[in-house]
């Protein structure tokens, strides 16, 4: 019966150490998200700052052309 417990206790260390291992994974791949997804937000940022610039040059723009027009 002892060998039997132990074999059980055994399988269960086996679970216990593939558990561990996907856990680790998955740390790592949420790690690597939560960079990717930071890097993809000052991206993000950085054309909407470049977006405000060109919207700022085209208002300009249609207010020379107005004020050639006018």
């Amino acid at each position: 019966m002892l060998d039997a417990i132990s074999g059980e206790e055994q399988d269960l260390l086996s679970e216990l150490d593939r558990l561990e291992e996907r856990v680790q994974e998955m740390t790592a791949l949420v790690q690597r998200l939560r960079e990717e997804r930071r890097s993809l937000e000052r991206e993000c940022e950085r054309l909407r700052s470049e977006r405000a610039a060109t919207v700022g040059r085209l208002g300009h723009l249609i207010e020379r052309v107005d004020a050639i027009r006018g």
